[in-house]
Formats: structure tokens, C-alpha cells, sequence
């Protein structure tokens, strides 16, 4: 954006030769991260299990603390009913019938082939059609 007279200039110059240290042990920097991050890892899991331990007893400490307490019924003072009694049954009652819906029946009965039901229906329509014959 600025305009100058100046111009810049840069020259090539060959490379400076890096200053040469005694040889290190480059395995052993590495032993000692991979140690390092191995014993990271350890750590981390051994934590995660405990609070996973922890976890899992807090839970169900707290379902045995809901769950209903176990009555124990004492039936020894009871009458003894074996499989070879007889059940006692109530008098059996009879329904009462339902009332006839329909006509009438005719002195001979129902027609052949008939219920009551559909008498109770069609009894009216059977009787007209039986007048008119």
C-alpha cells in the first residue's frame, strides 16, 4: 500500500552448519515419555474403575432401601385345605329370564329352525307375512 524509493534486497547466503552437540540417547527420551504416558493411562483407569465401583454401590444400596420389607404370614392357625376336600359351593342361583322383546308366540311354537332371539327380532315380520298367505 505504500510506496517507497527504497527498494528491499535479499541475498542468498549459504547455510550456517548447525553447532554439533554430543550425540544424546534419543531412545531413552522416549522410554522415559512412553513410561510416562503408560503410567498416565494406568492411573486414569484405575481412577475411572474405582468411581465406577462407587457408582454401582450407591446405586444399589439405594434400590435394597426402597424395596418393600418381606412379611413373614404365619398360616399355622389356619384350617387345613388339602386337594382331597370338596370346594364349598353357594347354592346356584338362577338368572331370572329376559323379557320376550317379541310377539307372541303362535300356538304351534317356533317357527323350524328358529331361536328365541330371532323370534324376539323377527316375530313381528313372520306374523304379517303368515296373514297375508
Amino acid at each position: 500500500d505504500r510506496a517507497t524509493q527504497d527498494q528491499f534486497k535479499a541475498y542468498a547466503t549459504e547455510p550456517i552448519d548447525p553447532v554439533e552437540e554430543e550425540p544424546s540417547d534419543d531412545n531413552s527420551d522416549k522410554e522415559n515419555s512412553l513410561s510416562l504416558t503408560t503410567a498416565g493411562f494406568v492411573i486414569t483407569g484405575l481412577m475411572l474403575s474405582i468411581a465406577l465401583v462407587l457408582a454401582l454401590g450407591i446405586v444399589l444400596q439405594r434400590q435394597i432401601r426402597r424395596s418393600p420389607s418381606v412379611e413373614i404370614i404365619d398360616y399355622s392357625d389356619q384350617a387345613d385345605y388339602s386337594a382331597h376336600q370338596e370346594p364349598i359351593s353357594s347354592p346356584q342361583i338362577v338368572p331370572p329370564l329376559p323379557p320376550n322383546f317379541g310377539p307372541p308366540l303362535p300356538p304351534e311354537g317356533l317357527p323350524p329352525g328358529w331361536t328365541m332371539e330371532q323370534w324376539n327380532y323377527y316375530g313381528e315380520e313372520y306374523l304379517r307375512r303368515r296373514e297375508m298367505q
